[in-house]
């Protein structure tokens, strides 16, 4: 891809933010993330049985294995567009655009900092705050 193309989609994707955002009904990749973090977490726990050496093992897996899967998803679309051109561009819009979140994430934010003014609603922030970090966070 050249790169005057690879900042078209830039631009395609920053407006598509710009313009809609993440539908909040939408499934975020983040909160994806968030999901495989989880079931990698507990498989990996009741291996580590509080052992320093072996918790940090489990991190460097655990960073290892997220990265390679955001990193394979990022190829598979890139390969795809030379493949697909037509049928795979607008998903790499549709991606970065995710990606970027902008617009969802001022939305999300504001979301968490309204129960917090002009008396502290701090259950309510928590509710707001959990879709943003994938996690519960009571």
């Amino acid at each position: 891809m050249s790169l005057l193309a690879g900042w078209g989609l830039v631009v395609a994707a920053s407006g598509l933010d710009w313009l809609l955002g993440d539908p909040l009904a939408w499934t975020h990749p983040v909160q994806v993330m968030g999901w495989g973090i989880r079931r990698l977490r507990h498989g990996l726990e009741p291996w580590c049985r509080q052992q320093p050496r072996r918790l940090e093992l489990a991190g460097v897996v655990l960073a290892a294995t997220m990265l390679l899967v955001a990193m394979g998803a990022g190829m598979a679309l890139e390969w795809s567009t030379r493949r697909w051109p037509l049928l795979a561009t607008p998903w790499l819009i549709l991606a970065l655009a995710s990606c970027l979140a902008g617009r969802s994430l001022r939305q999300r934010v504001t979301a968490v900092l309204d129960p917090l003014d002009p008396s502290p609603d701090l259950p309510a922030a928590r509710q707001a705050l959990a879709p943003i970090v994938g996690r519960d966070v009571t």
